[in-house]
């Protein structure tokens, strides 16, 4: 396929200010829905452009941005989304613009703002072609699961109504994903993107005692605690399938503050992911049966505070077979990868796609010179800035083709 040679000169005079706009929300890292500072720099940046002001909306009390881009028609409007949140992580990288203020992206969503932001210019430069209108979605708070059903729930997906939505995330050699170099791209095929996320949090209570003189006086949580950790690690091992893909673990565990008083309470926390929200639910549902068994067997109880599990992300086949096909364009066939599994790290987009049908897709941000590379919510993480280009090209080709589609 002929590469658009128009469109990839247009997204490389952008670069430098992706990487300038990406420096700058680096050294300004905010987390959750406390993206105030990282909102003005998104507004700032949309007006640079050359976007009106009364087409840019605050939203989530000024933490999220949202803005149009209004083509030659009006028939569909196509979402384009970038999260913004940072992490509470101290950064170690060795960079010039490294945050200070304790927090860090480690994720890769200022990357992800500043190449939106790219593609955003180069819509706007090619609107007259553009057989459709683009809202752009600058979220909060992914990292907490929480912006992207709050931006839902205040409407972003209205006026104009949204039809469909694109996203991609910054890509490190991982897991779930292939070294590819440099500006490539990755693509999934028949597979979601990432998994359901569930956590929970159990209480064991019991009656405090003196832990030498008189134990056999109270009801001890913590032993209910450790029982139940045992346990649940026989849900998946002894009561499904083999081949049934999903994940229990126990992260927190927590009980008392004296070495010789047996406590009241005991806390444990943990989170399970599958590809299966069904799955997922059981597993949940399971974990309340054997915590309630447990506590009660014990003389105690068990309650349960936080006990939810969210989507996984999926993508529209229609809309990923345009996605390579337009990519392909950008940075040629050879520079594009098929997922070869599912992350089962979560990523609150699935908030949009169980709404809209959906295109998603990784960029490589990787050091092809042997630079020693970090995983994501590492706090020595960095993201190779020389082709933020590729990615907005790819996003905004994507856009344009999959528009007059649609139209």
């Amino acid at each position: 396929m002929q590469l658009d040679e128009k469109m990839i000169a247009q997204a490389q005079a952008v670069q430098e200010d992706m990487v300038r706009v990406r420096r700058e929300i680096h050294r300004t890292a905010e987390t959750g829905l406390e993206t105030f500072k990282t909102a003005e720099i998104i507004t700032r940046e949309l007006m640079r452009i050359g976007i009106p002001r009364e087409d840019i909306r605050p939203m989530i009390n000024g933490a999220a941005v949202t803005a149009m881009i209004y083509g030659k028609s009006h028939g569909k409007c196509i979402g384009l989304r970038a999260d913004c949140d940072a992490l509470p992580i101290r950064e170690m990288a060795d960079v010039p613009f490294k945050a200070e203020n304790g927090n860090m992206h480690a994720c890769g969503h200022d990357t992800h703002v500043a190449v939106v932001l790219g593609a955003a210019k180069l819509l706007y430069d090619n609107r007259q072609d553009l057989c459709c209108d683009v809202k752009l979605i600058f979220q909060p708070g992914e990292e907490v699961s929480a912006g992207a059903k709050l931006m839902i729930d205040e409407g972003v997906l209205e006026d104009p109504k949204v039809d469909c939505i694109v996203s991609f995330h910054s890509a490190v050699p991982g897991d779930s994903t292939p070294e590819f170099p440099c500006g490539s791209i990755g693509y999934f095929e028949n597979m979601p993107v990432s998994a359901c996320v569930g956590k929970f949090k159990v209480v064991f209570k019991g009656k405090s005692t003196h832990g030498g003189m008189s134990p056999h006086l109270g009801v001890d949580p913590v032993y209910m605690a450790a029982s139940a950790v045992l346990q649940l690690q026989a849900i998946m091992t002894r009561e499904k399938e083999p081949t049934e893909r999903a994940v229990l673990s126990i992260c927190r565990i927590s009980a008392g503050n004296s070495f010789n008083i047996v406590p009241s309470e005991a806390e444990i926390a943990g989170t399970v992911r599958t590809f299966d929200k069904e799955l997922g639910e059981w597993m949940l549902q399971r974990i309340r049966e054997i915590c309630t068994s447990v506590a009660e067997g014990l003389r105690g109880t068990a309650e349960f505070p936080e006990m939810e599990i969210g989507s996984a992300v999926t993508v529209d086949p229609a809309m990923m077979k345009q996605l390579h096909e337009s990519a392909a364009k950008i940075v040629g066939e050879d520079h594009i990868y098929k997922a070869v599994k599912p992350m089962f790290a979560g990523e609150d987009f699935a908030s949009f796609t169980d709404i809209l049908p959906a295109a998603h897709f990784n960029h490589s941000v990787a050091f092809d010179d042997g630079t020693p590379m970090y995983p994501n919510h590492n706090d020595r993480f960095i993201v190779n800035e020389e082709k933020f280009y590729t990615g907005a090209a790819t996003a905004a080709r994507f856009i344009l083709d999959w528009a007059e589609k649609i139209s």
